[in-house]
């Protein structure tokens, strides 16, 4: 109960921490941001067109205050806005048109016309938002522009968008003032949705839990895409309209089924069945969207309004099944994921009554913001998980590498109970013909004959078999594995000096653990002989203790190649059936199982390469 508190107590001084840092953030960079250091050519105003008024078709002229929207129009109807620029020298004028048609005179002269048929791809239906500027006639007086639009044919509302005049860069520096922080917003989601994409595709080899984050990634891109295609500054940027209106409305229509595949993975909930559910409708609904859109039917933006109902009653729907899964299943998950969620969904409520509305300017900033701190603290979580799973893969790893010493062990073993009772045996047959051979020694001793006595104990003892194992130390384990690894070492003609002064209690430290020092290290001299071609190839072992350290040291020649990166000596040993192009890799197994097991016990690895001689010496605090 204590822990748990304590837990409790981490995770709320951290999420407190993160939420101080942000508002210290956030309200630093208000009281900073309109203190702006530009030069000259770029600090002057951006002027408002006076004197606008608007008409429908053949209707009388009326004043109107821009920005505004135009309700209950018929396809294509022709809409003339009429306004008074004052002198202008090098000015340019800001145009923005929204799925309409544009015909721009000034003073009775077209200088502008955009939307037109052929120009935008057909699948589109209406032209796509296009943001301009159009270079206005140089002139001394005021002069007369008239904007003739011709409204959408798959929408009865249109908008008509504010406009302002002056030079290009004053205009450009007040679109960058206004929508700078939506366009970093975006180009932040779309990088963090590559790195957490290319991250968890990298450690879901892994771990193949990490490859939940791959659903967050894919969120993270559909609303960077969606952002960057509804800022009205990415038109400056990147002037292809039919390619920013897909990216905005793929985006926005595609954002939701991973973040709902994400929730389902990590809430790991007992409604799964609800969440398959409402990812397959969801589907359905965008696949059908894009359908019509790709066909000419229907486009993504006359379906939006649908596509936002939709949405809004699955966010209710799934914090529902979050509280459910909080208050009644008691579900750890869902305590974690449950203020992200609250916080994402009334971002999206509060961007859709925007969308309507335009109580901000840029109608993605509100939902940006949510997203913001919905990633950053599914960050903490990610960092929770990756951290967590670390934790299990070394444990993992451990564990396979003790069972798979234990089975060599376990092997040499086998290996000398065979021989211990393939001599038992012979031990037995000829225990049973020791009456033959007494009765012919005492024949050859009658007969007085000493030649005949010694040349047939002779051939009797070359006939016995050999001590069952050479004794190198007191432990039975090490005792048998360092026998197992001499014995091959011998049998290829090589010296081996050893003496391993290694007792039966060894303290704190397992046996098997040293029998993964022993025989990985001797293993790995017995390898390194291989590759020798001189004759004279030798082997010494050493061990002993000296207070409360055991120390083994296993030295032995070696061709005197050998390759050191980063203060670890790289393996020329082709471990699984992988090897770099010179030969080299990594350091290897046996070394680091070696390393691992001296860390443990709070000692050492130490290794000496010097002329033809190769020295390893293992410390450990038994």
């Amino acid at each position: 109960m204590k822990t748990s508190r304590m837990k409790f107590m981490k995770r709320l001084g951290f999420t407190l921490y993160c939420g101080a840092m942000i508002t210290v953030f956030v309200l630093l960079w208000v009281k900073s941001e309109s203190f702006l250091v530009m030069p000259a050519s770029y600090a002057g105003p951006a002027l408002d067109l006076k004197n606008i008024t608007y008409q429908i078709g053949k209707d009388e002229p009326v004043p109107i205050t821009l920005p505004a929207k135009i309700e209950g129009l018929k396809p294509y109807t022709p809409v003339t806005v009429r306004a008074t620029v004052g002198a202008t020298n090098n000015d340019s004028l800001r145009v923005e048109t929204i799925y309409t048609k544009l015909h721009l005179y000034a003073d009775d002269e077209l200088i502008y016309e955009c939307g037109m048929p052929g120009t935008y791809p057909e699948f589109l239906i209406d032209p796509p938002t296009i943001i301009t500027m159009v270079a206005l006639p140089d002139s001394d007086t005021p002069q007369e522009l008239r904007f003739e639009y011709y409204s959408p044919s798959v929408r009865t509302t249109m908008d008509l968008p504010h406009l302002e005049y002056g030079e290009e860069a004053f205009i450009l520096s007040d679109q960058f003032h206004k929508y700078s922080v939506s366009l970093i917003f975006s180009l932040f989601f779309f990088i963090l949705g590559v790195v957490m994409v290319t991250a968890a595709f990298f450690y879901s080899r892994k771990t193949p839990d990490a490859a939940i984050f791959i659903q967050l990634g894919i969120f993270s891109l559909s609303v960077g895409s969606w952002s960057f295609g509804e800022c009205p500054y990415s038109a400056f940027l990147f002037p292809h309209p039919g390619t920013l209106y897909l990216m905005s409305y793929c985006g926005l229509f595609l954002l939701m089924p991973p973040f709902l595949r994400f929730l389902e993975l990590t809430l790991k909930t007992s409604h799964v069945i609800w969440f398959q559910t409402i990812r397959y409708i969801l589907s359905v609904i965008i696949f059908t969207a894009f359908v019509l859109q790709l066909t000419g039917q229907a486009s993504l933006a006359q379906n939006i309004f649908t596509y936002e109902i939709v949405i809004s009653v699955v966010l209710v729907v799934v914090l529902i099944i979050a509280f459910i899964e909080l208050t009644y299943y008691k579900n750890p998950s869902a305590r974690r994921f449950i203020t992200p969620m609250i916080i994402v969904s009334a971002a999206a409520y509060l961007s859709f009554v925007n969308y309507e509305y335009r109580f901000v300017d840029s109608i993605i900033l509100i939902f940006q913001i949510g997203a913001f701190i919905f990633l950053l603290q599914l960050a903490v979580v990610a960092a929770q998980f990756i951290r967590d799973a670390y934790v299990t893969i070394s444990e993992k790893a451990a564990t396979e590498l003790r069972l798979q010493n234990m089975n060599s062990q376990v092997i040499v073993q086998r290996e000398q109970y065979e021989r211990l009772v393939g001599n038992s045996e012979k031990v037995k047959a000829m225990r049973h013909d020791l009456r033959h051979q007494l009765t012919v020694i005492r024949s050859l001793n009658e007969a007085c004959d000493t030649d005949g006595i010694r040349k047939y104990i002779d051939e009797l003892v070359v006939g016995l078999p050999r001590t069952v194992t050479e004794t190198y130390c007191e432990n039975y384990a090490v005792n048998a594995v360092a026998a197992y690894y001499i014995a091959i070492a011998e049998k290829e003609g090589v010296r081996v000096d050893a003496k391993l002064d290694i007792p039966k209690n060894t303290g704190r430290v397992l046996a098997v653990d040293l029998c993964v020092i022993v025989g990985n290290l001797l293993e790995n001299a017995i390898e390194a002989l291989h590759r020798m071609e001189e004759p004279d190839k030798y082997i010494r072992a050493r061990a002993r203790i000296v207070g409360n350290a055991l120390s083994i040291i296993i030295e032995n020649n070696f061709d005197g190649i050998s390759r050191k990166q980063h203060g670890t000596y790289l393996s020329r040993k082709a471990e699984g059936g992988r090897r770099s192009a010179d030969g080299w890799r990594h350091e290897g197994i046996g070394l680091s199982s070696v390393r691992t097991v001296c860390e443990r016990y709070g000692g050492l690895l130490q290794i000496e390469s010097e002329d033809n001689t190769w020295r390893v010496s293992a410390l450990l605090n038994i």
